[in-house]
C-alpha cells in the first residue's frame, strides 16, 4: 500500500529505465498568483525546467489557482503560465514533501 501523498510510477519507469527501481515523487500543491497576488483559475500550465526528468506536459489549474505537481527532486523549476490569452513565466524551489507554495508571476 502507498503512503498518502506519495505517487509511484513503476510501470512507467521499468519501461524507461529496467535495471533502475522505480522512483517515488511527492504530490505537492502549488498555487499559482498573477502580479497582484490573485489566483489565476483555469490557466494552462507547463514545465519548462526542473532539476530532474519531468513528464507532466500541460494541467490546467483549479478556480483558486491550484494544482497537484508530482516532485521527485529538490530544486528550481520553471514554469510557462497561460492565462486571459497572456503567456508568463514563473519560477519557484520545491522539494519532495514540501506544503503548498504559491508561486507568483512576475
Amino acid at each position: 500500500m502507498e503512503e498518502p501523498g506519495r505517487l509511484t510510477t513503476h510501470r512507467q519507469a521499468l519501461r524507461r529505465h529496467p535495471s533502475k527501481p522505480p522512483f517515488e515523487a511527492t504530490l505537492m500543491r502549488l498555487r499559482f498568483l498573477g502580479p497582484r497576488g490573485e489566483p489565476l483559475a483555469e490557466a494552462v500550465v507547463s514545465v519548462t525546467a526542473s532539476p530532474g526528468p519531468h513528464t507532466d506536459i500541460g494541467m490546467i489549474t483549479d478556480a483558486q489557482g491550484r494544482l497537484d505537481l508530482a516532485v521527485d527532486t529538490a530544486g528550481p523549476w520553471a514554469f510557462s503560465v497561460f492565462h486571459d490569452g497572456r503567456a508568463r513565466t514563473a519560477q519557484a524551489t520545491l522539494a519532495p514533501g514540501q506544503a503548498q507554495t504559491d508561486v507568483q508571476l512576475s
